[in-house]
């Protein structure tokens, strides 16, 4: 009898340090989740920020380099 206490005990221990094993995982993963969600977000807007700065100054560029023809312009063309 002695000895199937032993294996039971050792047993608990390991269904033990398996639990604490896995509520450490959860706690750490959901702590880096919460600390780097800011710096994910900040970093996602300065990105989005500086492609909508890059298609405002190409349009802007375009815009005083290029003459966009009108209406008027196309209607010529095709005129005898």
């Amino acid at each position: 009898m002695i000895g199937f206490r032993g294996r039971f005990n050792r047993h608990r221990l390991s269904v033990s340090v398996l639990i604490i094993f896995m509520f450490m995982f959860i706690v750490t993963n959901f702590v880096y989740m919460e600390l780097t969600k800011k710096a994910l977000i900040d970093e996602g807007n300065k990105r989005f920020g500086l492609v909508a700065e890059y298609v405002r100054y190409y349009i802007g560029n375009a815009m005083d380099h290029e003459r966009i023809p009108t209406s008027e312009d196309i209607s010529g063309q095709f005129e005898s």
